[in-house]
This record gives C-alpha cells, sequence and structure tokens, in this order.
C-alpha cells in the first residue's frame, strides 16, 4: 500500500497521483482542545458551529491544556466542552479519562488499515504504524473537515525507508528514529509521505513502530505508512544490527550522537529528565526505564517526571507495580498529558537548564526558557541520566 492507494480509495474529486490535488473523504477526525479551539472560531465566523459532518466519527481529546494551569486555560477547555455537548460528540475523552490524544486514537480501535485520518496535530502522522494515512492540519482546515467530511490535500511523494537487521540489546525505536533523522535531516521528507519497509518494521514492536511514524514528522513528512509497500526501491537504507543508543543534542532532532560520543565530549549536568510523551509513554516504554530504576534513586540534583501515555496505561503500570518502582527511585508521576512536552505545564525548564527527554522536539524554548537545552533520548538513557544526573548510557547504571 502506498499513499497514492488510500487516497485513491477516498478520492471525491481531482487526481491521486503525487503532485496533484486532491479532495478526499476522511473516515476519522479528531482534535485537542487548542485546536479544537481554534476550529470554532472559524466555524463561529460562518456561523456554523452548531453542526459537523458526523458526530460519531470525531473525537476530541483534551490533552494540552488540562489540568488547567490558569484562566486563559480553563476558559479553552471550557469553550470546547459548551461546543462538543452541543453538537453530541460522543468520542469525548476529559482528563482522567482519555490521555495524550495520539496514543489514545492509537488505542481505540476506531483507526483501521488503509483509513484516512485528519487530525489537529501535526503528529497524527504516528497513525502510519497502524496502517492509516494520518494528515495532521490546522485551525482552518480542521473546521472544514469538521463542516464536510472532506479535506483538500496536495498528494503526497514517497519517500520510501528499507529498514533491515535486528535491534541490538539496549536499542529501541526511539534510537531508530534518531538515526533516520540524522540521515535524513529537518528537510529530507518535506511534504512528502514516507513509507518504511523490509523486515526491519517486524522487530521494533508496536511501540517502536509508532515511535518511528512519529518522529518522521521532524524530517518534513506530512504523512508516514509502516509497513509500506515494498515492491519498489528505497531512498534510503538503515541497517539496525549495528545501532546504538543515540541522543539527539540541542537544538535539532537530527543533530544525533551515539550517547558514547556525546559523553566523550565532557560531562553533561542534567537537570530535569521527563520520560512519556506521544513518543514514549506507552507501558513498554516506561517499563523498560522501571527496570533500570529498580535498584537505584535518582540523583539529589535532578528531578524525574514520569508522564504514563493513556490514563489505561496508568492503570495497567499501576497494577503491575511499575510506578510504585518508578516512585520508590524518586520519579513524580504525571497525569497522562502534553504539558511537559510543548514548555505548557507540569515541568517548565528554566535558564540554563538541560534536560533528558523522551518527546520528539528539542527546538530552542520548546519545553522552557530559550535557554534551557533539550536533550532527545529513549526512556533507558533518561532513566540513567536521572540516576546519575549527567547525560549517561545505562550500560553505567546496568553495569
Amino acid at each position: 500500500m502506498n499513499p497514492s492507494d488510500v487516497i485513491q480509495a477516498h478520492l471525491v474529486d481531482g487526481g491521486s497521483q503525487a503532485g496533484e490535488w486532491a479532495l478526499v473523504r476522511v473516515d476519522f477526525v479528531y482534535t485537542n482542545e487548542l485546536t479544537a479551539d481554534l476550529a470554532l472560531r472559524c466555524m463561529a465566523e460562518q456561523a456554523s458551529c452548531a453542526r459537523i459532518f458526523d458526530p460519531e466519527r470525531v473525537a476530541v481529546i483534551l490533552d494540552h491544556l488540562v489540568p488547567a494551569c490558569d484562566v486563559d486555560s480553563a476558559s479553552i477547555t471550557s469553550r470546547v466542552r459548551a461546543w462538543a455537548k452541543q453538537v453530541g460528540i460522543r468520542h469525548w475523552y476529559e482528563a482522567g479519562r482519555g490521555g495524550i490524544g495520539h496514543l489514545v486514537v492509537a488505542d481505540s480501535g476506531r483507526v483501521r488499515s488503509g483509513d484516512l485520518v485528519v487530525g489537529g496535530d501535526s503528529h497524527t502522522a504516528m497513525l502510519g504504524a497502524l496502517g492509516a494515512l494520518g494528515l495532521g492540519v490546522g485551525g482552518t482546515d480542521l473546521a472544514y473537515t469538521l463542516l464536510t467530511g472532506t479535506t483538500w490535500l496536495q498528494v503526497p511523494a514517497e519517500f520510501r525507508i528499507r529498514l533491515h537487521g535486528r535491534l541490538p540489546q539496549g536499542v529501541y525505536g526511539k534510537d531508530v528514529a534518531l538515526a533516520l533523522l540524522r540521515k535524513m535531516g529537518p528537510y529530507g521528507a518535506l511534504g512528502k509521505c514516507v513509507t518504511i519497509m523490509g523486515e526491519g518494521p517486524k522487530q521494533l514492536g508496536r511501540g517502536g513502530r509508532l515511535t518511528v511514524a512519529n518522529m518522521m514528522v521532524e524530517a518534513g513528512a506530512v504523512g508516514v505508512l509502516l509497513p509500506g509497500d515494498d515492491s519498489g526501491p528505497a531512498h534510503l537504507t538503515l541497517d539496525m544490527d549495528h545501532l546504538e543508543p543515540l541522543v539527539a543534542m540541542p537544538f535539532a532532532p537530527g543533530n544525533v550522537l551515539s550517547v558514547r560520543e556525546a559523553v566523550a565530549g565532557g560531562e553533561i549536568p542534567v537537570h530535569q529528565v521527563y520520560i512519556g510523551s506521544c513518543t514514549n509513554g506507552l507501558a513498554e516504554d516506561l517499563r523498560s526505564a522501571a527496570r533500570l530504576l529498580r535498584s537505584a534513586q535518582v540523583h539529589r540534583n535532578t528531578r524525574l517526571y514520569v508522564a504514563p501515555g493513556t490514563q489505561s496505561v496508568v492503570s495497567e503500570l499501576a497494577a503491575d507495580g511499575t510506578l510504585q518502582v518508578l516512585s520508590r527511585a524518586g520519579a513524580a508521576i504525571l497525569p497522562p498529558v502534553c504539558g511537559p512536552c510543548y514548555g505548557g505545564s507540569l515541568g517548565i525548564l528554566a535558564e540554563n537548564e538541560n534536560a533528558v527527554a523522551t518527546t520528539n522536539r528539542n527546538y530552542i524554548g520548546r519545553m522552557g526558557h530559550p535557554t534551557s537545552r533539550v536533550y532527545l533520548a529513549s526512556p533507558v538513557v533518561a532513566a540513567a541520566s536521572a540516576v546519575l544526573g549527567r547525560l549517561a548510557g545505562p550500560w553505567e547504571v546496568a553495569g
């Protein structure tokens, strides 16, 4: 399957070949409170807030401004709540019953292979790990889709990646994503749909595939299919056999070194560690960190924040004791929300602070003060860094 196949199957008007404009019907739409509020403002200008194309095929997931940190945040969520009730949206995910939108949708069972999904967030492309073409849009396009059940797009060309080999022990999907970004750079897949093929995707596991699909947005991708059609040549190949733990240095997700290279350049103190987000908030991610922290303690000069990706992950990890392990090690357990990742709440960095995070972006000011620095890494690198109070490899803690 390739993007043209998915678009052709949903075509209403226009063409389905790369570069052509197409009007396509959508199978499902989801949004968070920020983009929903922007869409509401657009619809209000046309006096059309009171209806949407199909309340059964729309989800609203509060994940950016909850718990509300100020009056403005509370006002936005209040407006969106009132609107969702007015138009009869059935798939409503309030704080405590949902989580980070992309992961909630991925776990909902409402997205199937071959679907075309529109989401009010750029990382909607991560649904490519389910075989769906996920398109992230802003408030204006979201309003149009909510009203009509369709969206306009320019059919993307493909950027084909072949993964082969097996992941070494201690290497995860996050390392694969960083290795690809190191090769591709910030514009390597600009405006294209990344299709990932070969035997490699099978080795990643579900969580690894979601992480890789999510982070292809950082190379400019507008969509991802993983696995994609395996019949053609690749633009890029990656041998996973020889990968090692990697870290994205400030201030770009593609500014990647091996952890060994990074620490060899001098000690990098770490003031905050964040394990979670839509890239690494699944149960398997937090369990990998907990295994390393089982017999360790967070460094006295470092704070560790852990946020499960969804409420169901919270329940699962509470039941199996993982949250207890993390808490005993000195982690502060946060609700399943987006606040720390984008610098909105629950973990803002101060001037000149360093953070190791399992998130997808480390641009200037991404998690707080413009002079703060964010290093992107896997949950085990993040956990090791929390224990030693500096950027560190898991081998330094696990022995």
